[in-house]
Order: structure tokens, then sequence, then C-alpha cells
């Protein structure tokens, strides 16, 4: 959701014809030419015979100038310990964008370890966070709850509000995940009033989208709808399309829950181009997997083959062999409506 402005071309003058001036002749009170120049270059010279030591003056400082804007630039390395935390930090974020949750938690939990041992608390707080993520899709919803809880103490011991938003959020998801509604709405919407205080406009998103899944739990059809709805239009704004378009799936799977078809497909299609527009292949493979699941229902399995097919490649592709294997069992469950 972001606007660029064009940039033109750069403009070049027509070219101009230049006739050179033409000195005048018979005007005794003219220096002849060299005699002109020579009085020029005497000038230029002067400086030079009066401080025959400025060239070096003038390289001296320029060679101090560079060397102070240099050291400046410079930033010196962390340390050994630190450089390691966060090259397992980064692997295990490679290991959870591909699905793979074992090892994700190995390499999270080595930087967590390292982190623990060093005054970056900021550093711990982030770890605790993704550890924490990674354990509630595991299905391991008490060290969840652990880790987002010991996250939350950190961050508002170090008055990090940013920390403290997703620590609260991380608990809210938890215990959503655990059944408890209550609860989960009430750390959802204190993350939520936190992230509006302070202008964090992708984390109010994040808690509408969130708290349309609680409603939609509750049997909260309409407060789901809004909720999905103001998120989206958040994401827009911030130019987030795979945001938007998970979303629209909420939006989609919440118009399925009433039986309303036609309304649902429309949010689906529309959920896999904007997926498609981002790059976002996890997206692209739910969003296909939503429409072979909606097609079976409408009575046409032939389409629903085409998406499940499509999604298991997916799937495959991104390394992903259970949801694969899901996909191939839904694509055969179709094939044999068709016999």
């Amino acid at each position: 959701m972001s606007g660029r402005s064009a940039r033109g071309g750069v403009l070049l003058s027509s070219p101009l014809s230049i006739e050179k001036a033409q000195p005048k002749v018979g005007r005794a009170s003219c220096p002849p030419a060299d005699a002109f120049a020579r009085h020029t270059r005497a000038r230029q010279a002067a400086p030079l015979r009066m401080f025959p030591c400025f060239p070096f003056v003038l390289r001296a400082v320029v060679a101090i100038v560079c060397a102070t804007i240099l050291g400046c630039a410079t930033m010196p390395e962390p340390p050994l310990h630190m450089r390691r935390a966060r090259r397992f930090a980064s692997i295990a974020s490679r290991n959870h964008a591909a699905g793979e949750m074992d090892k994700a938690l190995l390499y999270y939990s080595r930087a967590l370890n390292i982190y623990r041992g060093t005054d970056s608390r900021a550093d711990t707080v982030e770890c605790l966070q993704s550890v924490a993520v990674v354990h509630r899709e595991l299905g391991n919803l008490d060290e969840a709850t652990e880790c987002a809880a010991e996250a939350l103490v950190i961050a508002r011991e170090l008055g990090a509000a940013r920390h403290e938003v997703d620590a609260l959020a991380t608990l809210g998801t938890v215990l959503y995940s655990q059944g408890d509604t209550d609860e989960a709405e009430n750390y959802l919407r204190e993350a939520m009033e936190l992230a509006r205080s302070i202008g964090y406009e992708r984390a109010i998103a994040d808690q509408r989208n969130s708290l349309g899944l609680v409603s939609k739990k509750r049997g909260g059809y309409e407060d789901a709808m809004r909720h999905y709805s103001a998120a989206a239009r958040i994401y827009q704004k911030l130019g987030d399309k795979p945001g938007q378009a998970a979303c629209l799936n909420n939006m989609g799977a919440l118009l399925e829950a009433q039986d309303k078809y036609n309304e649902a497909l429309e949010k689906y299609n529309q959920a896999l181009a904007l997926d498609k527009e981002a790059g976002n292949v996890e997206g692209i493979a739910v969003g296909l997997n939503n429409l072979g699941n909606l097609h079976l229902k409408l009575g046409q399995p032939e389409k629903a083959v085409g998406y499940f097919q499509r999604a298991y490649y997916v799937n495959t592709w991104l390394g992903r062999p259970d949801r694969a294997a899901q996909d191939l069992e839904q694509a055969e469950k179709a094939l044999s409506l068709l016999q």
C-alpha cells in the first residue's frame, strides 16, 4: 500500500552555437594576448610562492578528514558469541519459514542460550518470542505460554513497548489455541490498545485479525467480519499484500461457515490473486487448498482436483510433506467422486 512517484528523465538543453569573440585590433590600450596569459599565470602561482608548504598542508588536511569519516563509518564488529547467536537465529528463521519446526526450535534454543548469558536483553526478548511461536505451532502450548510470559516480563522491565505488544499478542494466540477465548481476548485487546498508543499499525492489524478468529470461535460472525475488514484495510494501507490476503482467506472461511459459498469463493480468489502478486508461496498453498475444499462443497470435484494437485506441488516444493500428503488425499477423494 505504498505509491511511488515516477522519475522523469534528465532534460538536456539543445546545443547552441557559440561564437568566439574576436579581439579588437588597433587599440593600444589592450595588452597582447600572450602578455595577458603570463599575467594570469603569475597571479595564480602567487599563493604557492608565498606559502611553499601549502600543497603539503592541503594534502594532510584532506587525509585527516578522510580518516575521520572512515573511522566514524566503521562500526566495531560484535563479539564472536553474539555473531554465533545471530547466525543460529538466522538459520532458525529460515527453518521456520520452510516449515521445519523441529530444526527451527533447535537453533532458536541455541541462540537463546547464548543471549541469556549476555546483557542483550532485547535480543533475549525477540528470541523468546520466536521460541514461543514455534512451540505454539508444534502444539507445545505450556512451553509457548512460559516463553511468552517471560518475554513479557523482560519487555516491561526494559520499557520496550513494541516487544511488550508482541509478547501480549503471543500470549493471546496461545490462549486461543488452548480454547480460553475470554483470556485470549483480554490479552489481544491489551496488545491492540498499547499498539495504538505507540502507532504500531501492523500490530493493530494483527490483533484485529486475531480478534476476528476469537469472535468466529464464539459464533459472533458479525464481529468477526468487522475485525477482519478493519485488519484488511490497515494491511492494504501498509502495502502488506500477504496480510491482506490472510484476512480475505479468513473472511472466506467465515462466509463458508455460513453456507455463503459464492461470496466465499470471491474472497478466496481475491486472496489467491494478492498472494500471487506478492510472491507469497505459503499463502498460495493455503489459497489453493481453500478453493479445492470449497469446490468440493459446491459439487465441482473436477475443479477441486486441479486446486488440490497444485497445492500438492507447492507444498512439496516448500518441503512440507505432511501438508502435501493431505492435499494428495483430498485430490484422490475428489477423483473418486468423478468415477
